[in-house]
């Protein structure tokens, strides 16, 4: 029996994509049913069981797929769901490239050559997933970061504000005050300067003496 089968997801998310599996995942799987050429004789309906990771204590999910290509040869499983996504793409309806799901994980296979290859693969395909991570967590620590920025600039806002109302309060209660004053201050200050030029006025011109009347004729005779 060979090891390894190309399937073809029937429905759910993946229905319409490509994966490789292990002929043993394909519940009651005949190998009487593929042709030498690893091709079925005809439409090969199968339901599969998707063992990847560790395996559910109520044993593995079950997806319902087609069987399209068979071999004993991984590297001509691969290359057979390449072809199958290019015959896909080539369809005039097919819109969008029908992705192949993850494969099983190689520690469900036996120990070959292909293991390593997959390996790498399966490291491959982890980096991204790890920058994403580490995108998403600059993301968060950004928006935080700004988030907090904001909070600050409102609360030196409200601040500002509580300080101009203040000042407001008091121009309005004082300034009517400091105006009086001001204007007591102007009028004291008129009134000593008219004061002081009067009394400089009446200084500068003194009342002049009268002169002696002469001494008339019976004064004069008297005097003799």
């Amino acid at each position: 029996m060979r090891k390894f089968a190309v399937v073809q997801w029937v429905n759910g998310e993946d229905g319409g994509k490509y994966s490789e599996v292990k002929t043993e995942a394909i519940r009651c799987y005949d190998d009487s049913k593929i042709n030498e050429e690893g091709y079925p004789n005809s439409s090969y309906a199968a339901v599969v069981e998707w063992q990847k990771g560790k395996k559910p204590r109520h044993g593995w999910p079950v997806y319902s797929a087609t069987i399209k290509f068979v071999s004993n040869n991984r590297f001509h499983t691969t290359n057979k769901i390449k072809e199958l996504i290019e015959l896909d793409c080539q369809q005039p309806d097919t819109n969008t490239l029908p992705t192949k799901r993850a494969s099983v994980l190689p520690a469900r296979y036996d120990s070959d050559e292909t293991d390593i290859e997959d390996a790498v693969t399966q490291t491959n395909r982890a980096a991204p997933q790890t920058q994403t991570v580490a995108k998403r967590l600059i993301q968060q620590h950004a928006n935080a970061s700004n988030t907090l920025k904001v909070r600050r600039l409102e609360e030196e806002n409200e601040r500002l504000k509580k300080e101009n109302e203040h000042l407001r309060g008091m121009l309005i209660t004082e300034l009517p005050n400091l105006i009086t004053q001001v204007k007591t201050a102007i009028n004291s200050t008129s009134s000593a300067s008219s004061d002081i030029s009067t009394d400089l006025e009446c200084g500068s011109s003194p009342q002049a003496p009268k002169a002696a009347a002469p001494p008339t004729s019976t004064e004069k005779a008297q005097h003799c």
